[in-house]
C-alpha cells in the first residue's frame, strides 16, 4: 500500500491525470535534474553540481585477477580512469581529459613469505609486460550476467544522459555483462519488456514521476516507474510513464537483482529540480514508494542518485566484496557525488517488508537512497544465493489514520506578513502578456504539506474560478497568474482568494483569505533613459520619455516623484482617454520651471478605470555621475574603493578628489571597465588629520567638450 502521511493507504481522488499509461508534451519538459552547474542553494532549491560524471569514464585497464592459488595476489582498481567520452565533451565544447588513479596496493592473500612470493611476483609482471590489462573474462560455463541501461527521453539532458548510459553500458561489456541498451529514441515499453527480463543488474536514466508529489492522484499506473518513449523516433520532450503497477506485473527480474535510478526526480528524495527540499517524511514515503514496484519485480535493492557519482556503479559491484549499505556509503570527493553521512535517515519499508531504506541528507537535500536487502552482499548478487533478510533498523509503524487537518497562516503578498489585517493590500495581477505582473506571488505558512485549494470570488461571494498547488510544510509561496484554473483569463476587476489547505489524508484546515485586483489596461509600461543630465545644456542626455499602451479606455498620467513621493512633474489630461499608445517627454524641469537637483526620482505611469487604479514605476537618476562607495564611513588609512557610473559619454577617464578633515585635498585617477560607462577608482584616505565630515568630488569632461562633476559627501572616522 503506498505511504500517506500517516502510513495509512491513500484513496484516489479525481485528477486530470490519466489512471492509464500518460504520454507528457514539451511544456513539462522542465521535469528533469537541470542542466550542469556549480552546486548551490538558492532560496531553498537545489541545483546540479558542475563536475561531469564519474559513470562517463572508461575502466581502468587493470585485470582483477581470480584464482585460488595461495601464492597470487590481486590488483583492484579502485576507481575508473577519469576521462569523459569525446561526443560527450564535444557537446559541452571541451576537449576530452584523462586522469589515471593507482590502484590499491596489491595485498597478500596467503600466510607464504615475502620472500617466497618474489618469484611468482616476478613471473606475473614479466607476463604482463607490453600488454593492457583487461577484466577478467567470465568463468567458463557460467552465463554471463545481464545489465540493461536504459535512457528514456529527458529533454535538452537527453544526450548527456546517452552518453552517461553508453559508459555505463561499455563497463558492463568490459566485466564480461550480457548488456542490452535501451535507448531513446527507441526506448519504448516493449523494447523494455523484450529485453529487461531476467537482469541482474538494471540502470535507468531520465524523467521520474514519484509520489507524493504536487501532480496527483497516487495510482500505480503511471507513479513510481518508467519514463520511456510512446513510441520509436518520438521526440525528447514526449514522455509516456509506466508506473508501479505495469513494472510488478509485466517485469521479471533475475535472482537478487539490483536497481540503479539515475537522474530521476523524485526517486532519491528531493522533488524536482529548483523545489525546495521535502521533510524527512516527505523524504522517506519518496524512496519507499519509487523502490515498491522493481522489488515486486524481483531487485533486492533499489538504488537512487540524483547526481553522478565519483565512483563507477558497475565496477562497484563487479570488483568489491561488500554489502549494499557498504556500496551505498562509498564517499565522493564532495557533498554531492558520493556518500556524505553525518545526517543519515534509516527507515524500515512499509512497502516491502522486511527490507529497510538508507537515505544519506546533505546540504543539497535527499539526493541519494537505497532501499532494499542492504545486507545482500556483491558475491550473492552475482551467485542468486539467498541473502539474510535485513533485521527492522526499527519496529514497522503500525499504521493510523491521518485525522490531523493542516494549519495555513500568515497569507501575504510580501515575504514577511503584514504586521496587522490593515496593513493587507490587495495584489495585483495583470495578465495581458507585457511580461509585467503577469503572476501574483503569495506567500504563506503550513502546517504540513498539503494541497491549496484556492476559490476566486467576486464581493457578493459569486466563484468565479479555481484551483489547487501543492505546497510543503513552512513558509513558501505560489505563484497565481490571474486565470481560472482551465487556462481562461478572469475578467478586470476586484477578487478575493479564499485557500483552503488539504492534506494528503484528506483533511481540510481552515481557509484564509486575501484582496486581489486583475488589471490589464496598462501595457507595456517603460522609461527610454534611466539617467538623464539636462543642466550642462549640451543635449547628450537631455531626456527621459515615458510610455505606454492603453488596451482599453482609461484615465492616463505620466508623473516624476522624489523617492519619498512628493510630486516634481506631471502630464495628466484629466480625461478618459481612448485605447492606443501614449508618451510624455521630460526634461529635468520641475512644476516650477527649475532644474531637479541632482538625485533619484520615481518616474510613473498610472492608469485609473473602473475595475481600479494601476501604477508602475521606475527609478530614475539626474546628475552627471553616480557614486558607490565600497566603505560609507570608511576609517582615516583605509582603502575604498569608488565605482563612478556616467551618465553622458566622456572623452576621457574621470578624476576623483578627495577632500578630508585637517589634510589638504589630493586628486586620483580612475579605470575603465568593461562596461560602457563605468569607472573604478581605489584611494587609500591619509591617515592624518581629524575624523569628520569629508567629500568626494567626480570630474569628467563629456564627449562634447563639457566639463561636468558630482560631489558626495564622506563620513571619516
Amino acid at each position: 500500500m503506498p505511504w500517506t502521511s500517516s502510513g495509512a493507504q491513500r484513496a484516489s481522488g479525481n485528477s486530470p491525470i490519466s489512471n492509464g499509461p500518460v504520454t507528457r508534451s514539451s511544456q513539462f519538459a522542465s521535469w528533469h535534474p537541470g542542466v550542469d552547474q556549480q552546486p548551490t542553494r538558492r532560496s531553498g532549491a537545489i541545483q546540479e553540481p558542475t563536475r561531469s560524471l564519474a559513470q562517463a569514464r572508461p575502466l581502468a585497464q587493470a585485470r582483477p585477477l581470480a584464482t585460488n592459488h595461495p601464492s597470487t595476489f590481486s590488483l583492484r582498481p579502485r576507481s575508473l580512469v577519469q576521462a569523459r567520452p569525446s561526443a560527450t565533451l564535444a557537446a559541452h565544447g571541451r576537449e576530452p581529459l584523462t586522469r589515471v588513479e593507482r590502484p590499491r596496493h596489491a595485498r597478500l592473500r596467503s600466510p607464504i613469505g615475502r620472500r617466497a612470493m618474489f618469484l611468482p611476483l616476478i613471473a606475473l609482471l614479466v607476463s604482463l609486460t607490453g600488454a593492457a590489462a583487461a577484466p577478467a573474462p567470465a568463468v567458463a560455463g557460467a552465463p554471463a550476467l545481464k545489465l540493461v541501461v536504459i535512457v528514456g527521453p529527458s529533454g535538452s539532458e537527453t544526450s548527456r544522459y546517452l552518453g552517461i548510459g553508453e559508459a555505463f553500458a561499455k563497463t558492463g561489456e568490459r566485466y564480461g555483462m550480457d548488456v542490452r541498451r535501451v535507448f531513446h529514441p527507441r526506448a519504448t515499453w516493449s523494447k523494455v519488456l523484450a529485453n529487461i527480463q531476467g537482469a541482474k543488474l538494471v540502470i535507468v536514466l531520465g524523467h521520474g514521476n514519484g509520489w507524493p508529489s504536487e501532480y496527483p492522484p497516487y495510482q500505480t499506473d503511471t507513479k513510481n516507474g518508467l519514463g520511456l518513449n510512446p513510441y520509436e523516433g518520438a521526440s525528447s520532450y514526449s514522455t509516456k510513464y509506466y508506473g508501479e503497477g505495469p513494472v510488478s506485473k509485466s517485469i521479471r527480474l533475475g535472482t537478487n537483482a539490483i536497481v540503479l535510478l539515475h537522474h530521476m526526480c523524485y526517486s532519491a528524495g528531493n522533488g524536482q529540480s529548483g523545489q525546495s527540499i521535502p521533510s524527512e517524511w516527505t523524504a522517506k514515503q519518496r524512496v519507499d514508494n519509487y523502490g515498491a514496484g522493481f522489488i515486486k519485480s524481483g531487485a533486492r535493492a533499489v538504488f537512487a542518485y540524483y547526481w553522478g557519482q565519483q565512483d563507477d556503479f558497475v565496477q562497484q559491484l563487479m570488483t568489491r566484496q561488500a554489502t549494499m549499505d557498504q556500496i551505498f556509503m562509498t564517499r565522493g570527493r564532495g557533498d554531492y557525488d558520493g556518500y556524505v553521512g553525518g545526517r543519515d535517515v534509516r527507515f524500515a519499508s512499509v512497502r516491502s517488508r522486511p527490507y529497510s531504506g538508507h537515505l544519506d541528507r546533505s546540504n543539497h537535500g535527499y539526493i541519494r537512497s537505497v532501499v532494499g536487502n542492504l545486507g545482500m552482499t556483491t558475491a550473492q548478487w552475482k551467485a542468486g544465493t539467498a541473502p539474510t533478510p535485513d533485521p527492522d533498523p526499527e519496529p514497522a509503524p503500525t499504521p493510523q489514520p491521518d485525522r490531523t487537518a493542516p494549519k495555513l497562516t500568515a497569507l501575504s503578498m510580501t515575504a514577511t506578513p503584514p504586521a496587522t489585517a490593515a496593513d493587507r493590500i490587495r495584489g495585483i495581477v495583470s495578465p495581458n502578456g507585457d511580461g509585467i505582473r503577469e503572476s501574483l506571488r503569495l506567500y504563506h505558512t503550513l502546517s504540513e504539506n498539503a494541497w491549496l485549494d484556492a476559490k476566486v470570488e467576486t464581493d457578493d461571494g459569486t466563484v468565479v474560478g479555481r484551483y489547487s498547488k501543492w505546497a510543503t510544510s513552512g513558509r513558501t509561496s505560489h505563484l497565481w497568474d490571474g486565470r481560472d484554473g482551465k487556462g481562461a483569463r478572469i475578467p478586470d476587476g476586484s477578487y478575493w482568494l479564499r485557500i483552503r489547505p488539504r492534506d494528503a489524508a484528506g483533511n481540510l484546515g481552515q481557509p484564509a483569505t486575501v484582496g486581489v485586483r486583475i488589471l490589464t489596461a496598462m501595457k507595456s509600461p517603460a522609461v527610454s533613459n534611466a539617467m538623464l543630465y539636462p543642466n550642462d545644456g549640451d543635449g547628450l542626455a537631455s531626456s527621459t520619455t515615458l510610455s505606454s499602451t492603453l488596451r482599453s479606455g482609461g484615465e492616463l498620467a505620466f508623473r516624476i516623484t522624489t523617492i519619498s513621493g512628493q510630486l516634481i512633474a506631471e502630464w495628466a489630461p484629466g480625461k478618459q482617454m481612448r485605447a492606443g499608445d501614449y508618451s510624455w517627454t521630460w526634461r529635468g524641469i520641475d512644476m516650477a520651471g527649475n532644474a531637479a537637483p541632482t538625485g533619484y526620482y520615481r518616474a510613473l505611469t498610472v492608469v485609473k478605470t473602473e475595475a481600479g487604479n494601476e501604477w508602475w514605476g521606475q527609478t530614475i537618476f539626474v546628475g552627471a555621475f553616480k557614486i558607490f562607495a565600497s566603505d560609507t564611513s570608511p576609517r582615516r588609512g583605509a582603502k575604498v574603493t569608488f565605482v563612478i557610473i556616467s551618465t553622458e559619454s566622456l572623452s576621457r577617464n574621470p578624476s576623483v578628489t578627495i577632500t578630508q578633515p585637517g589634510v589638504p585635498s589630493y586628486t586620483v585617477g580612475s579605470q575603465s571597465t568593461s562596461a560602457r560607462g563605468r569607472y573604478v577608482a581605489t584611494v587609500y584616505l591619509r591617515d592624518a588629520g581629524q575624523a569628520g565630515m569629508g567629500s568626494v568630488r567626480v570630474t569628467g569632461i563629456d564627449a562634447g567638450d563639457r566639463s561636468q562633476s558630482r560631489t558626495m559627501e564622506l563620513r571619516i572616522d
